[in-house]
């Protein structure tokens, strides 16, 4: 904010700086009334307790406190380094950002019971042996056939708490009998997060306008986020995020949702003259000159990956029924996710929508793999040119 000054009630004078507004005290109003009266009036004249004159320019002299006080707060919050709250959230998303919410530290426990038993979401409370944080199961879950469930558990608040590879747990609470956990670790952790508060908000807001020439990365990605699927489609590398890219390059890696011609157009829209663009996928542009342009961007490459499933399956019910609404259910759960580019998919993320489905009972085993000639294992991920893809024919299921 530039020096400036702002007239108040007529003659008051308000000063401003880069730090807001300077308050001024009562004792100063009431001052520059007196000597605003003795040029009007001219005359000595002063202010004196209960004389009428005297109360007016008091009222006047508070009204004009207030009218500051109301300045200095609307100046702080219509600042996007100063505002805080609801002021700064509804700044801050005309830019597109948007503060991140609060997250549960989630991860998979093996629990084993007797067969058939049902759980009920946080029915089971456990703490784990090293940090003594409290846990509960996230979902309703049910023991397989084979005595045990690969259960979600998730941290009683939402934060940041660490859960540690082959952490071990106990149980606090559970209905009777009591199951058993005591061979399990934690698997498939998620760490959680805390709620961002109003500071680390707006370092993140100050981080994304760190310019290259007049356009920021992040304001690229929110103007190109319109021509994809979603965000997670999108990256935007240079010489910030990667050594080997030169300044005054970028590389934009992208699965766009409209024509390589439309999307070149806007990227070329977004960035100054002078920038070169890399990527395998060229367009030649015409500008207003005459002159031929050509925009380059990398076009995201799908990555198809196979699920294997083996389940057990409840009495009374087919594999004819079972097999469509475990896949029906497993591409719904995948495709809202909005795995993208650089993801990683962990099949035991798959196994709370498999056990959910009609007519399982449990899951008995599964495991992931880019091929069927690949190897097997609990996760895949994909670079930062790919992104995954999961269809109906690749969900192989198997019944015990």
């Amino acid at each position: 904010m530039t020096k400036s000054k702002i007239k108040i009630l007529g003659e008051k004078i308000v000063e401003t700086d880069f730090e807001g507004i300077k308050m001024s005290a009562l004792r100063e109003n009431l001052l520059d009334m007196e000597k605003l009266l003795q040029e009007k009036l001219e005359a000595d004249f002063q202010i004196t307790p209960e004389s009428v004159i005297g109360n007016m320019a008091v009222l006047i002299a508070c009204l004009n406190k207030k009218v500051e006080e109301k300045i200095a707060f609307l100046s702080k919050q219509l600042c996007a380094q100063s505002a805080d709250g609801n002021a700064q959230n509804m700044l801050y998303e005309r830019v597109g950002l948007y503060k991140d919410e609060s997250k549960y530290s989630t991860f998979i426990l093996k629990v084993c019971a007797q067969k058939q038993r049902k759980f009920l979401k946080n029915s089971i409370l456990i703490q784990s042996d090293m940090s003594e944080d409290y846990f509960t199961n996230a979902q309703d879950f049910e023991i397989n056939s084979e005595g045990f469930c690969l259960a979600k558990f998730c941290s009683l608040l939402k934060s940041d708490i660490q859960v540690s590879e082959n952490e071990t747990f106990s149980i606090v609470n559970s209905p009777e009998p009591f199951p058993d956990i005591s061979n399990s670790v934690a698997q498939n952790i998620v760490c959680g997060k805390a709620y961002e508060n109003d500071v680390e908000f707006r370092e993140r807001f100050e981080k994304s306008f760190e310019k290259i020439d007049f356009c920021t990365r992040n304001s690229s990605i929110n103007i190109l986020k319109n021509y994809v699927d979603s965000p997670n489609f999108l990256k935007i590398y240079d010489c910030k995020t990667e050594e080997q890219i030169p300044v005054g390059k970028i590389l934009v890696v992208a699965k766009p949702n409209v024509s390589d011609e439309i999307f070149a157009q806007k990227l070329f829209e977004n960035y100054p003259l002078g920038i070169e663009f890399l990527g395998d996928v060229s367009t030649d542009l015409t500008l207003p000159n005459g002159q031929n342009f050509s925009v380059n961007f990398q076009k995201a490459k799908e990555i198809s990956f196979v699920v294997n499933i083996e389940v057990s399956m409840k009495n009374g019910f087919y594999q004819s029924d079972v097999t469509p609404d475990i896949k029906n259910n497993l591409l719904e759960y995948f495709i809202s996710n909005n795995y993208g580019l650089n993801s990683t998919v962990n099949c035991y993320d798959f196994v709370p929508v498999i056990n959910s489905s009609k007519g399982v009972e449990g899951v008995v085993d599964i495991n992931i793999q880019k091929s069927t000639d690949s190897e097997q294992g609990s996760f895949i991920t994909t670079d930062k040119f790919e992104y995954p893809v999961l269809s109906e024919e690749n969900i192989l299921v198997s019944y015990s």
